[in-house]
């Protein structure tokens, strides 16, 4: 909804601008209560409400209150029930199957259409809650709460250049790029790497850890001409990305006298997916196995209205959002630097966390495709918070 307000502009990693300024100029809230990332100065984009509990959704940029501090500001305000019950159900379905294929995906002689099944679903239900012996018939107390759930099975095409199995056993001959010993400064003859009774010297081999580094590289399945190569991927990877989702809010509204009122809103989601994407590089995880990503929502915000006097309102606040991001990679760093022959690396302190030594080719005439992976780990935000505003309106009309 965001993107469709005027002077918010949204850039290609999802950082939305407004009024011009920076994303990281932008504050987010629900109820009230921040839903600011503290770790990234953005938004909490899952700590938001299901669409079935927003009353309003409002952006203000430019000559905002010292209560919002920043250039420009994002609020979202729930509903509550009423004095009539009143509900919902919906379920929205996409598949592959009502997909046109991919535009200039003949590969091989065949067209590339992803696998992909997707749900989301789910209902709300609100209305009146009469408590016995307190109410006298009258109802005071009102509940609105709400699920939403969705259910993803996807498969992530990846276009990327791998080694021929020529070049496997170290014959570059089919590159026009001259390839240098490193060690001499000559070239090497006809382009080939010697291997095996070939080397005069272990220098002149092809590296024990490349040869290694092959076991996770996989040979291509594109037919690429060699004029092409370096410019036209040869392999197609679609490795299944499934996620999936839970969410529900509650909200409770009691009024308490003609001049006091009182809501609860509770909301809770957590998310599961499998990611190719390194978030800290910025990176596609190519050739390696997924990620398994667990994401954790909780908000919690409680409200107090007191009308003093006519022209004095008192407003209470207390809100609490905690989100918390674990990423589990299912290699061992440690196990990888050992399986590849990589020496001289103290892991002392990273010795369990899943990681994969990262190798990048990005100047090399073939154009390979990067491989490796950032640690894996927990990121939390944790925000606690208490505000109370005081309206006093004087004067004459």
């Amino acid at each position: 909804m965001l993107a469709t307000v005027p002077g918010a502009q949204q850039d290609a990693n999802g950082n939305v601008s407004v009024g011009g300024g920076l994303p990281s100029q932008v504050q987010y809230s629900v109820d009230g209560s921040s839903t600011v990332n503290i770790r990234q100065n953005g938004a909490l984009g899952n700590m938001n409400p299901s669409s079935e509990l927003i009353s309003e959704f409002k952006v203000t940029q430019f000559n905002n209150n010292a209560e919002f501090s920043q250039l420009g500001d994002v609020t979202i305000s729930t509903k509550s029930g009423n004095e009539r019950f009143h509900g919902s159900a919906f379920e929205y379905f996409q598949n592959s199957a009502f997909d046109a294929a991919v535009w200039g995906s003949n590969i091989n002689g065949s067209t590339l259409k992803p696998h992909k099944v997707f749900h989301t679903f789910g209902g709300s239900l609100g209305g009146p809650v009469l408590i016995p012996g307190r109410d006298r018939g009258k109802v005071k107390t009102f509940f609105f709460a709400d699920y939403e759930g969705n259910r993803r099975r996807y498969s992530t095409p990846l276009f990327l250049f791998v080694p021929t199995a020529a070049m496997r056993t170290g014959d570059f001959s089919a590159l026009g790029n001259v390839l240098t010993d490193p060690f001499t400064g000559k070239p090497y003859a006809g382009n080939k790497i010697p291997s095996g009774s070939q080397c005069t010297s272990s220098q002149d081999c092809i590296n024990p850890v490349a040869t290694n580094l092959l076991n996770y590289i996989p040979a291509p399945n594109i037919n690429v001409s060699a004029a092409n190569f370096g410019s036209q991927a040869n392999y197609l990877q679609q490795t299944p990305t499934p996620s999936g989702t839970n969410g529900f809010d509650l909200r409770v509204d009691r009024t308490i006298t003609s001049k006091q009122s009182l809501f609860v809103r509770w909301s809770w989601k957590r998310l599961n997916a499998q990611s190719l994407t390194d978030s800290y590089l910025s990176t596609l995880n190519s050739f390696l196995p997924p990620d398994h990503d667990t994401e954790h929502n909780n908000n919690l915000i409680v409200s107090h209205n007191y009308l003093i006097t006519n022209n004095l309102v008192n407003e209470a606040r207390f809100g609490v959002s905690l989100w918390q991001l674990q990423v589990l990679f299912p290699i061992q760093g440690a196990s990888a630097v050992s399986t590849l022959g990589l020496t001289g690396l103290d892991l002392s302190d990273h010795s369990k966390a899943g990681a994969f030594p990262i190798f990048n080719f990005s100047d090399d005439p073939g154009n390979f495709s990067p491989i490796g992976r950032d640690k894996d780990g927990t990121t939390k935000s944790q925000t606690i918070q208490f505000a109370d505003n005081v309206t006093w309106i004087k004067g004459t009309r």
